[in-house]
């Protein structure tokens, strides 16, 4: 099976469940998907849904682009339809699906894609899937130490509209206590985290030894966790896996406490120094002509606006610098090399002044150059 073929046809985030579906042996961890060709009218998705479709749903937006970019661009909006008669569902499919349609024709949307080197025609493929509940979150291997695990969930507390970002470190069978945050209630670390961990980390496993991904990569694979939700379904659901950065083992050694898990891409071992731009968002890094250190604080979606061209270090800050959810997962792939640490010391720094970046890949330096 050609994973490329899958990916050219029901673009990236879908193609990856039409391939293991296709290559069997995953059906307890796919949910039902309806779906949806670019050009598909209205007559022909009433054919294509089920009777019964007083449900809530999710509407995933897929395109070709979107395996090896395209990250938080296109919409994936969620139609609420409990309890409302078919006609209104239907209703509520057709305006959700014209208005992700429009969105991704926005001249913004072809102008990122072309400033990630991929050429862009608008035709978004859409996959309808029953909307899970539960918690959802990422995974990626870490690609500087292999057997190791990055795993981000996300919880939504009920009558919050703040959601808790976890994150759990799997270093071989064990939980890296030092390095996971666990910020949630009543969630902890414990032997119930620990199960979860294994058995998102075991559905992980199953997808790399297909070859829907490059084996030289690690990748990041998008999940759900089903609460009893789904009778017929696994505990962990599959949502989609895409490429992360190419497995590179540390050349040298930064002398610490503890391996950090906070770092990705590696430097010269005297490190490299560049000049620091501090942005709230992404304000002015589009035509900056030399690679500089980038420090955003990550808050909230960036606009696909922000194309910045040579990011030498991403260093973000903020409470949830650590976490690959979306904003930084984008710029981690675009960047020579990212630190991704809540502690890291560079409140100090404004833009203009200078940084030494030293990185292995399991441990960073940072240093002001004066």
């Amino acid at each position: 099976m050609d994973a490329q073929e899958y990916i050219n046809k029901y673009g990236g985030k879908l193609g990856g469940w039409f391939f293991l579906r296709d290559i069997g042996g995953f059906e307890r961890y796919l949910l039902p998907l309806y779906y949806v060709l670019p050009d598909m009218d209205g007559y022909s998705l009433e054919k294509i849904l089920p009777k019964n479709i007083v449900d809530n749903w999710i509407l995933r937006a897929s395109h070709p682009n979107d395996h090896e970019g395209l990250v938080d661009i296109l919409e994936s909006p969620t139609v609420i339809g409990f309890n409302e008669p078919r006609n209104v569902v239907l209703d509520l499919f057709k305006t959700k699906i014209q208005w992700m349609r429009d969105e991704s024709n926005k001249p913004e949307i072809f102008a990122f894609s072309e400033y990630e080197g991929q050429k862009y025609d608008g035709k978004i493929r859409i996959g309808i899937q029953p909307l899970n509940h539960g918690q959802r979150g990422s995974i990626v291997e870490y690609p500087h130490e292999r057997d190791t695990y990055l795993i981000d969930l996300v919880t939504k507390q009920t009558g919050h509209q703040i959601t808790d970002m976890d994150r759990i470190v799997l270093v071989g069978n064990n939980i890296d206590e030092e390095n996971s945050f666990i910020l949630s209630y009543p969630f902890r670390i414990g032997h119930e985290t620990e199960e979860l961990a294994k058995k998102i980390v075991e559905l992980y496993k199953k997808v790399r030894e297909t070859s829907f991904i490059n084996q030289d990569y690690s990748f990041q694979m998008e999940f759900g966790v089903n609460k009893a939700e789904f009778e017929d379904k696994d505990r962990i659901l599959f949502f989609q896996a895409r490429p992360f950065l190419k497995f590179a083992e540390p050349p040298f050694e930064i002398k610490k406490d503890k391996k950090e898990y906070g770092c990705f891409g590696i430097t010269k071992e005297e490190g490299v120094v560049l000049p620091v731009v501090k942005t709230l968002y992404g304000e002015g890094v589009n035509n900056i002509p030399e690679y500089f250190a980038w420090t955003p604080r990550i808050m909230t979606r960036m606009d696909p606006k922000v194309m910045p061209k040579n990011i030498g270090a991403f260093i973000p800050d903020g409470i949830r610098a650590y976490s690959l959810e979306h904003n930084a997962y984008r710029w981690v792939r675009k960047a020579q090399v990212s630190i991704l640490d809540q502690f890291a010391d560079i409140e100090e720094y404004k833009t203009g002044d200078r940084i030494r970046v030293i990185s292995n890949g399991l441990n960073y330096k940072l240093d002001k150059v004066t």
